[in-house]
């Protein structure tokens, strides 16, 4: 199986944008709610209150693909940013120790960095 790797802001606009996709969904949902409510109140949901909708889920759209766009341009991203458990993950992605204090999987997980900066093999565990 091949494995792709990606960068730190490459995961973190991946996060980034799953997150607002699930904000989205939720909007999606209240929506579907709110129109389920109104159908049971009246025989239909008129067209005013439809675009009010349609509306306020583009925006919420917009502002979620904003968050991600501002994410994935985030140039002050670091390791500290993550929880151990996504640290974790990074190292089990590149098939490296993932146990230890959050300090000591930023350390790996620099190290690593910097060896494939250099143009080097990773360190094995």
């Amino acid at each position: 199986m091949t494995r792709h790797r990606i960068t730190t802001a490459e995961y973190s606009a991946l996060r980034a944008e799953a997150k607002s996709n699930a904000t989205l969904q939720q909007v999606v949902e209240d929506n579907v709610k709110a129109k389920d409510a109104a159908a049971a109140k009246r025989p239909t949901l008129g067209n005013e209150e439809f675009l009010a909708r349609a509306k306020r889920i583009e925006s919420a759209h917009n502002a979620a693909r904003t968050q991600v766009e501002a994410v994935a341009a985030d140039d002050e991203f670091t390791y500290d940013d993550l929880k151990v458990a996504e640290l974790s993950e990074l190292l089990k992605e590149r098939d490296l120790p993932h146990s230890g204090t959050k300090d000591e999987l930023i350390a790996r997980l620099v190290e690593a960095d910097a060896a494939q900066a250099e143009g080097t093999e990773q360190p094995e565990g």
